[in-house]
């Protein structure tokens, strides 16, 4: 399971934990990584757990209340109206060949370009060695 994909099941489960809090569902578990890793099997490393809390505090996406991880209205927000990090990573990917083709088609336009200019010279060529021609004549 790549990191994106990590990330987006934090986030759901933690918005899933918010929505059994505001039902006044008991939440038995102590809510932090550890716990997370274990129920969404993630298998995670120290070091990464670390990492990816750190992601999801510096995007304003969690909060720690309690010694409890909870889900921010933006993080809520994030995962349910934007998709998450996939579609995240999804739209930046998009972006990426729209530049691509935009780069591509320009040069192409380029090309173009250089080769009509190629045609007027050519063209203007003809003119002028058909008007010594006349003038010869």
């Amino acid at each position: 399971m790549n990191r994106i994909e990590k990330l987006d099941k934090i986030l759901n489960s933690l918005l899933f934990l918010d929505k059994m809090r505001l039902n006044n569902e008991f939440v038995s578990k102590k809510i932090d990584m550890f716990f997370l890793d274990k129920a969404q099997n993630l298998e995670m490393l120290d070091w990464e757990m670390k990492s990816i809390q750190n992601e999801l505090i510096e995007d304003s996406l969690i909060e720690i209340i309690e010694q409890e991880l909870h889900i921010t209205q933006k993080g809520k927000k994030f995962i349910t109206n934007k998709g998450g990090y996939n579609k995240k990573r999804l739209r930046l990917d998009q972006k990426d060949l729209l530049i691509e083709l935009n780069i591509e088609n320009s040069k192409r336009g380029e090309s173009k370009f250089h080769i009509s200019i190629i045609v007027i010279i050519i063209s203007l060529l003809s003119l002028i060695l058909a008007f010594i021609a006349f003038i010869k004549n």
